[in-house]
């Protein structure tokens, strides 16, 4: 399982209820789910897919909209060859982070395993509005496009 970090970014003032810096992580979030993100990271590198996967699931049975556990959860499954079931999680991650790109990618990604490469284009020119340089989104756009170019033939 591929696991990416994600920069959230900081800005203003916390809200005048909390002084709590993990409350301003997308879908919520706790000092907890942070250092369970981080394991699973950790265990992701080793190679314990399972144990990261437990990790993620803690984190969102507490917070079941959490961005980076709806995000890694959906991509790994996505590398793991289950497309279907990772439309759950990334839908989550897309309504928890709506202006992060990697989301949208990683659906596009999705979209275009599942062969329906109209909406993996869409989630992908999103993707590329909120970040014109992200290669991974530019990528699979070109396969998209090449794919409906095929169709069109057919």
């Amino acid at each position: 399982m591929q696991v990416h970090t994600v920069h959230i970014p900081f800005s203003g003032d916390l809200p005048a209820d909390s002084d709590d810096l993990y409350a301003r992580v997308p879908g919520g979030g706790s000092k907890e789910a942070a250092d369970l993100i981080a394991m699973a990271g950790a265990l992701s590198l080793e190679g314990d897919d399972e144990e990261a996967r437990k990790c993620y699931r803690a984190i969102l049975e507490r917070f079941p909209n959490h961005y980076v556990a709806n995000y890694n959860v959906g991509n790994g499954l996505r590398i793991n060859g289950k497309p279907r079931s990772a439309l759950k999680y990334l839908k989550r991650a897309i309504r928890a982070w709506p202006e992060h790109p990697m989301a949208y990618a990683c659906m596009g990604s999705v979209l275009l395993d599942l062969k329906k490469y109209e909406r993996a284009l869409g989630m992908l020119d999103l993707a590329l509005d909120l970040n014109p340089g992200y290669k991974p989104a530019m990528d699979d756009r070109k396969k998209a496009l090449r794919a409906l170019a095929r169709r069109g033939r057919g």
